[in-house]
């Protein structure tokens, strides 16, 4: 049987968080997961406009606007 694909949006400006995530991720054998990453608000902004997602993943301390705001 197939495994589903998850389509995740990561938001996070630190490339070493963006490293473990996609780490952790990875170990999950159930499901694969189709990670896009963006440093910040308006690339998470220009991402959902290009493509909807599964999920969100949301730094709170975004370096243009709070995970909050956003």
């Amino acid at each position: 049987m197939d495994k589903p694909t998850l389509h995740v949006l990561l938001v996070e400006d630190n490339a070493d968080d963006v490293a473990i995530v996609r780490r952790m991720l990875g170990k999950y054998g159930r499901v694969d997961f189709r990670i896009d990453d963006v440093a910040s608000a308006q690339g998470c902004l220009e991402a959902l406009q290009r493509s909807a997602c599964d999920l969100i993943l949301l730094d709170h301390g975004l370096p243009d606007m709070s995970g909050l705001t956003l």
